[in-house]
Order: C-alpha cells, then structure tokens, then sequence
C-alpha cells in the first residue's frame, strides 16, 4: 500500500506519446513481458510468430520499460532497412558505457556517427588486414599447443575446461596487442 500512495503522491512525468505499431495490451511495469513467461512451453520465435498473426508484420512491444519493435516478414525488414538505415545503424546507451573504462569509446559501444566511422576505417586497413591476422599466427598456435599440453598433463582428471580455453583466448589477445601473457592468478581472479 506504500507504494501505491508513493506513485500517486509523486506522479511520472508523463512521455511524448510515440507513434507506434500496433502491439498487444501492455501491463503496467512489465509491459508485455508476461506474453513470453504464460509461453513457457513455446519458443520465442512461436510466440512472437502467433503475436504477428494478430498485429501484423510490424508490431510494438514494451519489454519493461524498454518500447521494442518487432519485425516479422523479410519484405518489411528490407523496406526499414532500405528506408532507415542509419536510423537502426546506432546501438542502445549501455550502462556499461558509461563505466569509466573505454565506454562509449569502444567500436562495439560508440553509437553510429564520424567516429564510429573512423575506428571502423582504422579497424579495416590497419589493425583487421590479412597481414596483420597472418602475423599472429605463431601466437595462436603457440597458445593451442599450450592449451593442449596442459590437457594432456591433467589427463584423466577432473578439469575446468571452460575456464583454461578463456585463459587461452585472453592470453592471445593480450600477447597480440601487448606482447605479453596474463599471469595465471590474475585470469582466475577476473574470471571468479
């Protein structure tokens, strides 16, 4: 009961209304979200198959508070695609953009615009050329045969596969961008 009174003592601000889609009737705070838990049973792709039946190839559906459009049929996809583009070509804001660390500095965070562009130009012809990847060949064999080795040391034990193949891959993308391995103790300390 508190927090009924709290919600209308302090009211939301109330949002743009969107043009948007038809969709099915949302819940408040869950929105739609209840569509995917009552259809436990089904896939995701037989629900939202079933839910473009009744609203069409091109519906709206509030995950949360997160508005999301559905797109169901490949002629509607080409068409926005075709039409707006650049519109979808940026990603969501992330919270962890906003870490501290690279942020929205990163390629895969940076939202669409001139410097997207550019790290996508610099990652093209510098850093992602077939020399480039051919010139690291001897690492990742090197680490491979490692992986390998420490396998066959620990055979007929019990091991942590999933943990040594992550050790594996990070140790070659930091001997490839750095030169050096991760000590041991700092891979299981990030990965606990």
């Amino acid at each position: 009961m508190d927090i009924l009174v709290r919600i209308r003592a302090h009211p939301k601000t109330k949002k743009p209304k969107l043009n948007c889609p038809p969709g099915p009737r949302k819940l408040p705070f869950i929105g739609n979200l209840h569509l995917f838990a009552a259809s436990r049973h089904h896939p995701l792709q037989q629900t939202l198959r079933d839910l473009a039946k009744k609203y069409g190839p091109l519906m709206h559906l509030r995950l949360g508070e997160i508005d999301t459009i559905v797109v169901s049929s490949p002629e509607t996809a080409k068409l926005i695609m075709r039409t707006h583009d650049t519109t979808f070509a940026s990603r969501p804001p992330l919270l962890l953009a906003d870490d501290g660390s690279l942020g929205n500095k990163s390629i895969s965070l940076a939202p669409y615009g001139e410097y997207w562009r550019q790290m996508r130009k610099i990652c093209s012809q510098e850093l992602l050329t077939a020399k480039r990847i051919l010139s690291y060949w001897t690492i990742r064999e090197e680490e491979a045969l490692d992986l390998c080795k420490w396998i066959a040391l620990h055979q007929g034990q019990k091991i942590n596969l999933t943990e040594r193949i992550s050790s594996a891959n990070n140790n070659t993308m930091v001997r490839a961008s750095v030169g050096k391995k991760i000590a041991e103790k700092v891979i299981r300390r990030h990965n606990q």
